[in-house]
C-alpha cells in the first residue's frame, strides 16, 4: 500500500466504522446498504454553526467516524456556538464487545469519488494515523453498556502539519442493536496552520461498526461525503480502519463535570426505560 499526499488524502478524526459501502458511484444521493443515502445538499455552514470566519475554497476529503446519538432513530441533535461549552448529553447503547479502549495505527482510503465529474478512483492507500478511542461510559441495571455522546462537541487532530478540528453539529442513530451500531454524523471541519485558518468545510459520515474474528479486533468502514462551506457536495470517500483492543471496559464516573451515572438514570427514566435505571 502507498502513502497518500495531496488533495486525495483522507484525514481521519474519531472512529471510522465498518460494513457500510458505497454503490451508485456517479454523484449525490448514493444509496448505501440498508437503503441509507447521503444528503444531496446541506445548508451553509454558518446556518449550522454561525461563527465561521472564512469560507472554504477547495476542501480536502476528511472522513470521520461518527459517534451516534439516541435510541430513537428519528431523533437528532443540532449544535450552536452557545451550547458548545454546555453540551447536551445523549445516551445510546453499544454492543458489549465494543466497550473498552481500541487503538489503530492508520487508515486505508479505499476509494474517492469526485462528485463534480462522477469519476471514482480506487485508492487502497494507507495513511499513518495513530489513535486510541474509548467506547462505553456506564452500565444499566441489566448490564447493558451505554455511551455518552456530547452534542455539540469538538475533537482535534493533526494531519500533515495542519491542526484539524471536527465540530459535531448533528448526530442521528440509524441502527442500535446488541450486534450493530450505525450512525449519521454531520461535522463542520476547520483546518488551521499555526494560528491561521486554512480551510472550513462540511462533512457527512455514515458508519457502522463490526467485530472481526476474535474479541480483540474491530474493523471500521465509513462512507464520507465532503461538502463545501456553502453545502455543495464535492467528494465521496470510503475508508477502512482496523482497531485492536488495548484495554477492557471500565465505567467512567464523570466527564466534563457531569455525573454520568445520574445522567444515564435520568435519560432512561425520561425515555420510558426506568426499569433499566440503577
Amino acid at each position: 500500500m502507498r502513502s497518500t499526499t495531496g488533495k486525495q488524502r483522507i484525514v481521519v478524526s474519531l472512529i471510522a466504522i465498518g460494513l457500510i459501502a458505497l454503490s451508485g458511484q456517479k454523484g449525490s444521493g448514493a444509496t448505501l446498504y440498508g437503503g441509507v443515502n447521503h444528503s444531496d445538499f446541506l445548508a451553509p455552514a454558518d446556518q449550522h454553526y454561525p461563527s465561521q470566519p472564512m469560507q472554504q475554497q477547495q476542501p480536502s476529503l476528511v472522513p470521520q467516524q461518527a459517534t451516534p446519538q439516541a435510541v430513537d432513530p428519528n431523533v437528532g441533535v443540532s449544535a450552536s456556538p452557545a451550547t458548545l461549552q454546555n453540551p447536551a448529553v445523549e445516551w445510546f447503547p453499544i454492543p458489549k464487545w465494543m466497550a473498552g479502549k481500541w487503538t489503530k495505527k492508520g487508515d486505508i482510503t479505499q476509494s474517492v469519488t469526485d462528485l463534480r465529474s462522477g469519476i471514482t478512483t480506487p485508492m487502497n492507500e494507507f495513511i499513518e494515523d495513530h489513535m486510541t478511542v474509548t467506547w462505553g461510559h456506564q452500565t444499566d441495571s441489566q448490564g447493558n453498556v451505554w455511551h455518552a455522546n456530547f452534542v455539540p462537541s469538538e475533537r482535534d487532530g493533526v494531519s500533515q502539519g495542519k491542526s484539524v478540528a471536527f465540530i459535531i453539529v448533528n448526530l442521528k442513530i440509524l441502527e442500535a442493536t446488541p450486534e450493530k451500531l450505525a450512525t449519521r454524523t454531520h461535522y463542520i471541519v476547520k483546518e488551521t496552520t499555526g494560528r491561521e485558518m486554512a480551510d472550513i468545510f462540511q462533512q457527512e459520515s455514515l458508519a457502522h461498526y463490526a467485530l472481526v474474528g476474535s474479541n480483540n479486533r474491530m474493523d471500521a468502514i465509513s462512507s464520507n461525503r465532503v461538502f463545501s462551506y456553502q453545502g455543495v457536495p464535492q467528494k465521496d470517500g470510503k475508508l477502512l480502519s482496523q482497531y485492536t483492543r488495548t484495554s477492557e471496559f471500565e465505567p467512567l464516573s464523570t466527564k466534563q463535570g457531569i455525573d454520568l451515572a445520574s445522567s444515564l438514570n435520568e435519560y432512561l427514566k425520561s425515555h420510558n426505560m426506568a426499569g433499566l435505571a440503577k
